[in-house]
């Protein structure tokens, strides 16, 4: 254990400053995008962003999907990325959310709550870090040759899985709840 968690360390302390610089660079492109008036452009970079976990692209791809700017206009998929954003916390991002919701049909808000736990599922804080720890603990065991790749000889690895508390739960926003 105490192995893993150095692994860890490691590569936070050297991947994360690497590939921070990297989504910044990111951000400073669409930013660009954006301001040059490239507004499909702009919406991609920031959709990549959002999936990478930036909540300020999470929050203006709920923008651009609510807007129809760079995309077609979509209530689900801009209600569910609000509630993505607004897991962390502010304020701003939860009226956001609540006012995504309301935008939504009566008839398609159960659609809606359930796109919303699936952008979770994939893109919340939890299951990026759950991403995050797979892809480390999947590097740290391949340097340590603690797997061959083939699974046929994996010495001290484990297998266990994880899976966000999102299932069969609505999103709190969509609740009317905070």
């Amino acid at each position: 254990m105490k192995t893993l968690l150095t692994v860890l360390l490691l590569c936070a302390t050297f991947v994360a400053p690497m590939a921070f610089a990297d989504l910044a660079e990111e951000r400073l492109r669409a930013d660009t995008l954006l301001a040059d008036g490239e507004d499909k452009k702009a919406f991609k970079a920031y959709r990549d962003l959002a999936r990478a976990g930036d909540q300020d692209a999470q929050y203006l791809v709920s923008v651009f999907y609510a807007q129809g700017r760079g995309t077609k206009v979509d209530v689900l998929e801009s209600y569910g990325w609000s509630v993505v954003a607004a897991e962390a916390g502010l304020d701003k991002l939860d009226q956001h959310s609540r006012e995504r919701y309301e935008a939504v049909p009566e008839d398609k808000r159960k659609k809606a709550e359930k796109k919303a736990r699936s952008l979770m599922r994939k893109y919340g804080q939890e299951a990026l870090q759950i991403k995050a720890e797979r892809l480390a603990a999947r590097g740290s065991g391949a340097r340590q040759g603690a797997c061959t790749g083939s699974r046929l000889n994996c010495r001290g690895a484990t297998n266990s899985t994880h899976a966000p508390a999102y299932d069969g739960i609505a999103p709190p926003v969509a609740s009317g709840g905070n």
